[in-house]
């Protein structure tokens, strides 16, 4: 569904501007370089938690299997992170004749009590309820929230589930322009799914890929420049001292015109990254 990150190769890398990082006149190099030049060297000055005997490698989950080293930390001093996913799922209508008949994927339980033409953030409680079912069928907890984001001190029922909710952001798929011609025939449902808190670890970054490999096995998705991946990163409570977000924006600073070069267009100059 979202697609594997690979690296572009060193001559899709552009070179560095005239910015300077500590007076130093930065060269152009590649992304690789880049990594490991700016991870070691953040770690170090930061202060983090990570101990001595740590080894940082770089992971190609492009033609890899999933593999992490784990650094040993002290508990109080684990990071943690979550994900927010962004998608447009396709229902139809019973009435209608499936037009990707041999797709194994559900349509018909995806469809809330709305017009074909309706596409806005009051779709059904009953398709984020069954998107919800379905993933907890397959062994990942998760519930329907469909005010997560505006509900005043809102606290989820479940804070190892995955909250299933509406984004008004996405957009559905265009039709006259849309890669499957099939996407007129669809009602597209905008859907957030919103990950619990994990521990920075190897079984967490499993479980995000699982839900991945769940949702794009069991609905029609379609992802397109409106839908966004946020990754928001933490220590437990306690917060990220001032130092690392200090050098974090001057490595962003620094480095900004090869870390965009990872990123589609569409997303270079989006406002909402603002």
């Amino acid at each position: 569904m979202l697609g594997n990150l690979k690296y572009r190769s060193e001559s899709q890398i552009s070179e560095f501007g005239d910015r300077d990082f500590d007076a130093e006149r930065s060269s152009p190099v590649s992304l690789p370089q880049f990594l490991s030049r700016t991870i070691p060297r953040s770690l170090k000055e930061t202060n983090m938690a990570y101990t001595t005997q740590t080894q940082l490698s770089i992971i190609d989950t492009g033609n890899t299997p999933l593999d992490v080293v784990e650094p040993t930390l002290e508990t109080k001093d684990r990071y943690t992170f979550g994900v927010e996913l962004e998608m447009a799922i396709a229902g139809l209508h019973p009435a209608h004749a499936d037009p990707s008949p041999n797709d194994p994927r559900s349509v018909r339980g995806v469809l809330g009590t709305v017009r074909k033409d309706d596409f806005g953030a009051n779709d059904g409680f009953e398709v984020l309820q069954h998107i919800a079912q379905t993933l907890t069928a397959a062994g990942i907890p998760a519930e329907a929230q469909p005010h997560a984001r505006f509900a005043p001190n809102w606290k989820p029922q479940n804070i190892s589930a995955w909250i299933v909710t509406h984004d008004a952001s996405i957009q559905a798929p265009q039709i006259y322009t849309a890669v499957d011609p099939s996407s007129a025939y669809y009602h597209y449902h905008q859907i957030e799914l919103i990950s619990p808190v994990f521990f920075y670890s190897h079984s967490a970054l499993t479980a995000v890929k699982t839900l991945c490999k769940t949702m794009s096995s069991s609905f029609r998705i379609n992802v397109n420049p409106s839908c966004g991946l946020h990754i928001h990163v933490g220590k437990k409570s306690s917060g990220i001292p001032f130092e690392t977000t200090r050098n974090l924006l001057a490595t962003l600073f620094t480095y900004e015109s090869q870390i965009e070069s990872i990123h589609p267009r569409s997303r270079q100059k989006n406002p909402l990254r603002r």
